[in-house]
Order: C-alpha cells, then structure tokens, then sequence
C-alpha cells in the first residue's frame, strides 16, 4: 500500500493485513512518515506488516521505533537468525522455481510466523504481477514441519479462486493484481477479490 484512502478502504473490507514496502528500489517504497499516515487508517484488529529487503540491522530497529508493526516481512537472502534477532513475529519470501525444497525451506525458517511464496525472477526481489507453477507446492500443506504458507506472485480476482483450490493454501497475498499502477491500489478490483474470498 501506498496510499491512505487505499488503506482505509481495504481494512474496512476486512483484510487481515496491510503492506507497506521499505525497499528504495521497488516501485511501492514509502517512507517512514507515509506509513505512519497510512497506519491512522488501519483498524485495530487488522496487522500491519513492514517489507524490507536485505536491510541493515539499524534500519528495522528504526522502523520498529516509529512505527506501530506487527510483522517483518523479509524479501530477501535474510538468514533465519538475522530475521529472528529482532523479536518481532516475521514473515519470509521464498521465490519459488523449479528445485526448490519448500519442506526443507520450512525447517531452515521454523520460527517464521509464514512462509510467503512468491515467483522467481532473477532480476526482481517481488512485484513480478507473475504467478509461479503451483504444481510446485505438491504435498507441502500436509507437510506439518515448519510455519504456514502464504501465496503469492500474480494473484487478483480473475484467479484468487483458482489459486485457493489449486494449492489448498487459504491465506493470500496480493499486490499488482488489484492495481492500475504500481502502488495505485484498483478500488473495484480490491472489492471483487475480498467478495470472491468470503465466498
């Protein structure tokens, strides 16, 4: 999220959780100042989340100073022990391709609140607007060992469904699906993708 009317229409919807990206190379990074304005809007039962990318130490603890944070999300090489330093309840990517070993992923990160699944690319961190083959997460929700799945990488309305039923993940992510523009959340869109959810 980027902008506050964006925030307040999604939390009024219903979301569990609000993004906010802190990574100045992506299209979505607000700053500090910004996510405190966006924050006001989110009702208090809903997280909030802050999605950093291999960030100094110094940097998170700023963002856990002045911000009201309930989950780090880690979007990139961080080890499990650099995410867990900070005591914070997190979140960690995991770009999905062929090989990767989601179960042995979930053992490395076991005090990950989620795993977050998200699409490959070799020159993008997140923000593909691209989805993965599900085909990949064959098995890995009877997997009990390790913290839950998020999905990911290309979700929107035209195929939140099809991703739920697929994969059996019930717990989502999405980002450039309900856009116009990068960081311009598509208000029509936000509320075909939660009716679509709640049925």
């Amino acid at each position: 999220m980027t902008r506050p009317h964006d925030v307040a229409l999604a939390s009024s919807l219903g979301v569990d959780a609000i993004g906010m990206i802190f990574y100045a190379n992506s299209a979505r990074n607000v700053s500090i100042s910004q996510a405190q304005e966006m924050i006001s809007e989110i009702n208090p039962l809903c997280s909030t989340v802050a999605v950093v990318v291999n960030p100094e130490v110094m940097f998170v603890e700023k963002l856990l100073e002045n911000l009201d944070i309930q989950l780090i999300q880690f979007h990139g090489d961080e080890s499990a022990a650099f995410c867990e330093q900070f005591k914070t309840p997190y979140l960690k990517a995991v770009r999905m391709k062929e090989g990767t070993r989601l179960n042995d992923v979930r053992r490395q990160y076991i005090g990950a609140r989620a795993l977050l699944l998200d699409t490959f690319d070799k020159n993008l961190v997140g923000g593909t607007g691209r989805t993965f083959d599900w085909n990949l997460l064959r098995g890995a929700e009877a997997e009990q060992d390790g913290p839950d799945l998020i999905l990911a990488g290309g979700i929107g309305p035209e195929n939140v469904t099809e991703a739920v039923s697929r994969t059996g993940v019930k717990t989502v992510d999405v980002n450039s699906g309900i856009e116009s523009a990068p960081g311009i959340k598509d208000h029509s869109k936000m509320h075909d993708l939660m009716h679509l959810l709640k049925d």
